[in-house]
């Protein structure tokens, strides 16, 4: 997903996006041969950022420890699912709870 697809007030909240098949280059050798998990990790590392969401529309690729960050979309709807959204609201606001206490 490019940045430029998302609202403006949420471009600024996005740090990263992992490999994509449709990329031509992966930044980092192999990187393209990692799980989903894996290049999420690693970017959530690179970015030095502890708190944190995923959105992804491929189920099989999550993290079963991690699932609690993720936000399952379908590939047709991405965040134009309504369901999408709300779930992508209520991760928002848990993160800014948490941080407040």
């Amino acid at each position: 997903m490019e940045k430029a697809a998302l609202p403006v007030e949420l471009q600024a909240r996005v740090v990263s996006a992992t490999w994509h098949s449709r990329m031509t280059r992966s930044p980092i050798e192999g990187y393209d041969s990692w799980s989903k998990h894996e290049q999420i990790r690693a970017a959530v590392t690179r970015a030095g950022i502890t708190r944190w969401l995923a959105i992804d529309d491929d189920p099989n690729h999550s993290c079963p420890a991690r699932d609690y960050r993720l936000i399952r979309c379908e590939s047709t709807m991405g965040l134009g699912s309504e369901a999408t959204q709300l779930e992508l609201r209520a991760k928002l606001q848990a993160l800014v709870d948490t941080s407040d206490g």
